[in-house]
Order: C-alpha cells, then structure tokens, then sequence
C-alpha cells in the first residue's frame, strides 16, 4: 500500500492511542461523551409526527441514491430536522433545515428529538453516542460487504484490514438495542418496519458506557501511564499442563481452547497485561481473525464474559518449544513475516512463526495468500465490565 502518516514509522501498534476502539491491536484512549442539561430539549414539533435528526453536517452526505431515498421513507414516520451548513435551499421542503448550530441550540434540538438517522457516513464519530447520552435513538446503517480498504476510497490508505460492518462498529457491537438499531438503508422493507417500531417506541433512558465516562477514561489513562511499557523485553517460556488442548464449540466458530497451567517468567518484572490471570491461546476457525476468533469464545465459568484479542502476549508462544508444548501437529515449521501469523495450516501439517514482532495483527484474516487459509493461533484476554480496553487484573 502507499506510504501514509500512520504507517511506516517502526512503533509498537499499542504506542498509537484511538479516539473509539477500533481494533484491539491499538490502545484505546477514548473522550467523555457529552450529556446536555435536563432543561434542554423544548423543540416543538410543526407537525404531530415525532422528530428525527439527521446525522449529516454537509449537503454531499444526502445525496447518495440511497440516502435520498431513506429520507423519503423517514418523512412518512418522522418529522425530518437537519443540521446541514451548505445546503439551506438544496434540501427538500420536507427536510427542516436549520443549518451550522452552536452547542447549547444543538442540543436542544438533539434531546427534542426522538431518533438520530445516520445516512452511511461520517464513519464512528461521537454524535452518535451523544445521542444515546441524552435518549435519542440511532439508526445504524449497515454495510455489505464490509467497508475497508480494499473497495472503500476513504480507508485506501489507512494501514489497517479491518472492515466496518455498520457505519458505527463500537455502538453495533458494544451498545445496540434498544439504543441503537442497524439496519440496511437499502432494504425499504425492513427501513419500514423500524421506522414504524421507532415511531411508537417509548424513548430509552439516557446512557453511556462506563468507558466514555470522565472515570472510565481516567481509569484508562492511569493504567496505561503505570503499566506500558514499550521497551525491548524477552518473552516467558509457556509450560503447559499433559493433555492441554480441549475442543471447545463457539455459535460463531469452532475453536481450539488450550488451557494453561502456569508461565513461568524470565525475570521477576511483572508483564501486562498480566500473564497467569488473563492470557487464554485459543486456535481459530480456518480463515478467522483473532478478534473474531478470541470475540466468539465464552469462558467456562462465565458465559456472558468477553474476550479480546491480546497482542502483547503473542510472543509468548511464537517460538518452537511453545508450538511443541501447544501439542501442534507440526512437521514442517516456517517463519513468515506476515499478519496472520504465528498460524497452523488448515491440513495440519505446518505452522507458521511471525519473524517481525510489529507485524502481529488481531483483525488480520487467516489467508497468508490467495490459496493459502490458515488457522491463527490467537492470544485472548479477559475486560473488565464497561472497561474493554483492560482485563480483570489490570488495575
């Protein structure tokens, strides 16, 4: 791929600190989400229908065939209200348009309303989780095929492989229902029977996620100045228990749990995320991720536990010795400076050892090419409740 400002620059994918939680391989920073006065929100409506408020600040993000459409369905359900800065004359008469607003005229208008529309772009911005701060619903458009890099002009340069299955990922995955809805704006059938569940939807009671509060953030930023560490280090030996590999059966995927016994570190400094309470190695489905594949396994003991993919710890099972105590069926054993990898082929014969310690990449698929789908050996980890971006012992 061209050379972009992201890339090319021999850091540590964790030393790059995100606004959302995009991908595990990064550290997730995160802002506090705004909540408006309990006083805001005195908009009348014109008309008897509730008020919906599009996502969109600029006229060019409704003018896509889709988008165009959407809106002449949500008329029929919605009193339409927009915020759009260059477009007081272009937009339709059904569409209020009351242009660029200040703060507090925002707000009012945001908590006066019942649903937040959003036409497919801007991609994860915090409006839509103000929203939900202050009661209003999303309208989450959906993407088929997943946005990325290789069909999507505005990720052609962005060095990631992750893919964007909703214009809003972490309100899909993290929030949902009844806060937000995803639905394809391309299908009228089922933008229809949202609109007309919305329509007489009770508003839901204003929420945000610990972790985009003022403490989740703080609690964040704490663990990160106190633990990171970015330093060259050698990884600890794995010792694995006789008999270590138990079939596990996932909704999503079929994966190979292998259950730990102890580590024993090389030199008495603690590592962290920390090693005996949190790592888990799982081997994913043929062709998964390892955010996909640590994202569909339940602990034992507490099946509504998530688990993240830890690329700290891959290091500790991306040598030889490790692979053999894994009971791995290797006859032939490759180092490949790849994403995917350290990886196992789908026939069982060979695995693959990641020969360059920045490559490792949670949201890589298993393909080391066209022809070639492997299955990742995949370091997961415990989060906390609210708190995804640390595990259960990291405070």
């Amino acid at each position: 791929m061209p050379p972009s400002p992201w890339s090319g620059l021999s850091l540590n994918l964790k030393q790059f600190y995100t606004m959302f939680p995009h991908t595990p391989d990064n550290s997730f920073m995160g802002f506090v989400v705004e909540q408006g006065s309990k006083t805001m929100g005195n908009l009348t409506e014109l008309s008897r229908k509730p008020i919906a408020l599009l996502y969109a600040k600029k006229y060019y993000m409704l003018q896509p065939t889709e988008v165009v459409k959407l809106i002449t369905i949500l008329t029929e359900y919605f009193e339409v209200h927009a915020t759009v800065a260059d477009a007081r004359s272009a937009l339709p008469r059904t569409i209020i348009n009351h242009g660029l607003l200040a703060g507090t005229a925002y707000m009012n208008i945001l908590r006066s309303s019942k649903i937040f529309v959003g036409v497919g772009f801007p991609y994860e911005g915090p409006a839509p989780l103000e929203a939900i701060a202050n009661g209003v619903i999303f309208v989450n458009p959906s993407f088929n095929p997943p946005k990325s890099r290789y069909n999507t002009d505005f990720f052609s340069s962005k060095p990631t492989s992750r893919g964007l299955t909703s214009q809003h990922p972490y309100i899909e995955n993290f929030i949902g229902e009844p806060y937000s809805y995803t639905v394809d704006i391309r299908n009228e059938t089922a933008v229809r029977e949202l609109f007309l569940r919305l329509q007489n939807h009770p508003k839901p009671l204003e929420y945000v996620p610990f972790e985009l509060t003022t403490a989740g953030m703080m609690e964040r930023l704490r663990a990160y100045l106190t633990h990171q560490n970015f330093c060259p280090e050698l990884p600890p030996p794995l010792h694995f228990t006789p008999n270590s590999i138990a079939d596990v059966n996932i909704n999503v995927a079929s994966i190979t749990e292998f259950q730990q016994a102890d580590i024993a570190p090389i030199r008495p400094a603690a590592r962290w995320p920390p090693i005996h309470s949190s790592l888990t190695i799982l081997l994913g489905k043929p062709g998964a991720s390892c955010s996909a594949t640590c994202h569909a396994h339940r602990s034992h003991s507490n099946a509504s536990s998530r688990f993240i993919c830890c690329s700290e710890h891959f290091k500790t099972f991306n040598d030889h010795v490790s692979l053999r105590r894994l009971n791995l069926p290797c006859r032939r054993i490759f180092m490949r400076s790849h994403l995917a990898v350290p990886a196992l082929s789908t026939s069982g014969q060979a695995c693959y050892l990641q020969a360059n310690d920045l490559l490792f990449d949670c949201e890589a698929p298993g393909e080391l090419s066209v022809n070639l789908t492997v299955r990742r050996i995949c370091p997961c980890r415990d989060a906390l409740p609210g708190q995804w971006a640390l595990c259960r012992n990291c405070l």
